[in-house]
């Protein structure tokens, strides 16, 4: 099955889109007004991922509800690590800035917690994740606990769950590691489909485009893929390496660069 990995580093915390992209437009109303206001704006786009197609207040939870595509996000794969994914969302609970602080504040006041649910398109497989209305009122207790790098990290673990993946055009993205400056993506290129050389003098082109394609808002994915490595103060870089010879083309983008 062919994952966009951009993606999957991702795809299991949408929490940071839902409260950057649409709290702020609401935060001067209760947390029902906001639920209410967001009906309207359904399905919310997250990208390639897919969309939130709802958001109601169910079983004490304020629940948002996902559909997204099979391709992109590992469901089996999420669902098999589910210590992984509550770690990432308590990361998230700790993480960013005031809106966050007023999106959980309006949750504990309610009495409520956060359960995200993710429904495959194709395959109409489950996974969710939840946090207690407990754990969110902690919150404000451990905040000297973040460490944005350390949220990167459990991001990255996660990407690995599920590689290697075949992004097509003879590259396969065998792992992903937080090097030094860098988040390093490395993909291992089909020398039989790929000439190493020109792909050395397209370097320069590879590496306007990915950074385009990174300060783009396009899609809410690479958006907070962008802003996760920004929090952290990492870039982002490809390594691409012959299947045959071992060659190496690396693109950097550092973080000073992302926007």
């Amino acid at each position: 099955m062919k994952r966009t990995t951009l993606k999957s580093l991702i795809a299991a915390f949408i929490l940071s889109v839902f409260c950057l992209g649409n709290w702020n437009a609401c935060d001067a109303q209760t947390l029902t007004e906001v639920v209410e206001t967001l009906h309207e704006s359904l399905p919310i786009s997250l990208g390639q991922m897919g969309e939130i197609t709802s958001i109601s207040v169910s079983g004490g939870n304020l629940l948002m509800e996902c559909s997204v595509d099979d391709d992109v996000v590992d469901i089996p794969g999420l669902k098999s690590q589910p210590e992984l994914m509550k770690e990432n969302m308590r990361q998230w609970l700790l993480g960013g800035d005031s809106q966050y602080g007023m999106f959980f504040d309006a949750i504990s006041n309610e009495g409520l917690g956060l359960k995200i649910q993710y429904t495959g398109k194709k395959t109409g497989n489950q996974v969710s994740c939840e946090l207690t209305n407990a754990e969110i009122k902690e919150r404000k207790a451990h905040l000297s606990e973040y460490d944005p790098k350390k949220q990167l990290d459990f991001q990255i673990e996660a990407a690995n769950k599920q590689l290697p993946t075949d992004e097509g055009e003879g590259l396969i993205c065998t792992k992903v590691v937080r090097k030094g400056k860098y988040v390093v993506y490395y993909f291992s290129c089909d020398e039989a489909s790929l000439d190493m050389k020109l792909l050395k003098k397209l370097q320069p082109t590879m590496r306007v485009m990915a950074l385009t394609s990174l300060n783009s808002d396009e899609d809410a994915s690479i958006t907070q893929l962008r802003r996760s490595c920004k929090r952290a103060n990492v870039g982002i870089a490809y390594y691409y390496i012959g299947s045959k010879s071992g060659k190496t083309v690396k693109v950097l983008i550092p973080a000073k660069e992302l926007r």
